[in-house]
């Protein structure tokens, strides 16, 4: 036990002591302690003490002596079984070969680093701790996307191509844009993709939730990655729909874009700190008001409330700063050739990352361009060509049926305060017009007031093939609360009327639905992250089986968001009920006809609200 207590104090000294950079009494440690791990036995002790002393040698910049110390770690951690270890150490040691300039062996290594991790994090339990794990290891990941991307890129110059089309046609040969694709595609959304397949094997009567995971490609390493990426697209390419898919490490962002015709580019990298890109999408939503308090959630007088509302529309942030970081926001993310390889009308798909799923992409005018993107394409958004190839995959239903789900301003339940205290979330009168107008387009009868009870909600939500909730909502940006995110309900005598993420994971049986539409304060909001995606409630409604969701971003002038609402219907279905056009076409068309209303122009109005997931 002496021995035991020694080496851990030894190892915690020598991780200490690297933090602030005194790496040779790091060393000093970390070696000191092996002898004692190896006397006792400790193989997975031992291989932690390995990688932090191949660690302290990659400090230093040599990575010869790295490596040796970490695959030595990789032997140790295969011995003791511990697969986690394993993973970690050959992460580091792709590192160190890369240092090496062996970009080939490096990347093989990372390769099966990220398999190991996947097949980790697939017995990582619940939800949660799957992407809490995903997020920890993303470096690994990133290192394994970014020597993908190196290659493809080298590539194109021997090539003598032009810069920006790394990717080729369909059928060509030297795929790696889309091996690159392939590989960032395996590490998104993995925790939104087991969520979908124990979905799919509750529905099929499988005996184990988990076993429809298990047999994950993801979790073997070598392969092929231009044939998953070719197989995510396969969809989009046969509808001509166009994709803007970003990947980011903490200095580039870098997109690829599909054509209508499907052609497969590559783009330059923009060579900018993520912070940074942080701070400019902090600075356009100050702009717009889309970070104040939520205005549709403010109690007390209609004086305070207009109060509340004029603070909002002004936001934090100047009109001029705002203008300012939207253009530079659309010269970072958006390509110079996008207007013309992409034709005015087409269906575009954004798949984003990191802080770039707060990014009001409607809203921003390419370089070369006069008109939004909004107007001049129908905009939808994914966590993942992967995850959007499932909810593509899901059967559609009528819509213009009794069983579509109409609530509009229930009867209030009460939140807690700030002081600890409950207190009643206000009435939304324009929600409830709004839930009316909807329900009427639908040919359905709205639940509004007491008739819309949590229990009502629940039991109809599995066969509706349409859900609307005008109502308030919550999408907590604190990871510890994602599961708290609600949508509010009137309460009943089981349930407090808040519909929580957690409650939709757990308690709610598998939707049938075509569209969820959250018609409530920043429903598209909550925890941001580099692995997952957004972490609330339109995730949660995809894992459940949803093809598509609408939300908002931001909170919205009742009557911007009410005659937004209408306009999507009246374009998206015809006099029949039967679907006329895409969703995504359908709300272009609608914000056109909201930002056509003086009062309505700002961005701020129409551009708050995104459509996720299917066509």
């Amino acid at each position: 036990l002496h021995a035991l207590l020694e080496e851990c104090a030894l190892l915690h000294v020598g991780v200490l002591l690297l933090a602030p950079g005194r790496v040779d009494s790091a060393l000093a440690y970390q070696r000191a302690a092996l002898p004692i791990l190896r006397a006792a036995g400790d193989r997975i002790g031992e291989a932690a003490a390995l990688e932090g002393i191949g660690g302290v040698f990659l400090r230093q910049q040599a990575p010869d002596s790295a490596a040796v110390y970490f695959r030595a770690a990789v032997e140790r951690a295969r011995a003791a079984d511990d697969a986690a270890r394993e993973a970690h150490a050959l992460a580091r040691l792709g590192e160190a070969l890369h240092a090496q300039r062996g970009r080939l062996r490096a990347l093989a290594v990372l390769d099966s680093a990220v398999a190991r991790y996947a097949a980790v994090r697939m017995r990582a339990g619940g939800d949660a701790n799957a992407v809490a794990f995903a997020q920890a290891e993303r470096l690994a990941a990133v290192n394994w996307v970014s020597l993908w991307l190196s290659i493809a890129r080298s590539r194109a110059v021997l090539r003598g191509d032009s810069g920006t089309r790394a990717g080729l046609p369909p059928g060509r040969d030297m795929p790696t844009a889309a091996a690159a694709l392939g590989a960032a595609e395996r590490v998104r959304a993995q925790g939104l993709r087991d969520l979908l397949a124990r979905s799919r094997a509750r529905e099929a009567g499988a005996a184990d939730d988990a076993g429809a995971t298990r047999w994950s490609r993801d979790s073997i390493p070598g392969g092929d990655l231009p044939a998953e990426a070719d197989e995510a697209i396969a969809p989009l390419r046969r509808t001509r729909t166009a994709v803007l898919s970003y990947f980011a490490s903490d200095a580039a962002v870098i997109a690829w874009l599909l054509t209508p015709s499907g052609e497969l580019r590559l783009t330059r990298p923009s060579v900018v700190p993520m912070d940074s890109i942080a701070a400019l999408v902090a600075t356009l939503r100050a702009s717009l008001g889309a970070d104040e308090a939520r205005v549709r959630m403010v109690r007390g007088t209609p004086a305070e409330q207009e109060r509340a509302a004029r603070r909002a529309a002004v936001g934090s942030g100047t009109h001029a700063s705002g203008e300012a970081a939207a253009a530079s926001l659309a010269a970072l993310l958006l390509l110079d050739e996008l207007r013309d390889a992409v034709p005015a009308g087409t269906e575009v798909v954004i798949v984003p990352t990191g802080p770039l799923a707060l990014v009001p992409f409607a809203a921003l005018v390419a370089p070369g361009d006069t008109s939004p993107l909004g107007t001049r394409y129908a905009l939808r958004f994914a966590p993942s060509l992967r995850a959007l190839a499932a909810a593509e995959g899901r059967p559609t239903s009528r819509v213009g049926t009794r069983r579509a789900l109409v609530v509009g301003d229930p009867a209030m339940p009460t939140v807690a305060a700030s002081g600890g205290a409950r207190t009643p979330l206000r009435p939304l009168p324009g929600a409830r017009a709004e839930g009316t107008a909807v329900a009427r387009r639908l040919g359905v009868v709205p639940r509004t007031g007491r008739t819309a009870t949590e229990s009502a909600v629940r039991d109809a939500l599995p066969a509706a093939p349409v859900v609307h909730l005008a109502t308030h909502g919550l999408a907590f940006a604190d990871a510890s609360r994602t599961r708290d995110s609600y949508v509010a309900l009137a309460p009943d005598a089981d349930h407090d009327g808040l519909l929580t993420v957690g409650e939709l994971l757990d308690d709610v049986p598998a939707l049938a639905a075509d569209l969820v539409v959250l018609s409530a304060c920043q429903t598209g909001l909550g925890d941001v992250t580099h692995a997952e995606g957004t972490m609330g409630l339109q995730r949660a409604l995809l894992a459940r089986g949803a093809r598509s969701v609408l939300v908002s971003q931001w909170s919205v002038d009742d009557r911007a968001t009410a005659l937004l609402m209408t306009r999507f219907y009246a374009h998206w279905l015809g006099p029949d009920g039967r679907v006329a056009r895409s969703k995504a076409e359908a709300l272009r068309r609608a914000q056109a006809d909201v930002r056509a209303r003086p009062a309505f122009a700002a961005p701020r109005h129409w551009a708050a609200f995104q459509l996720v997931g299917a066509r």
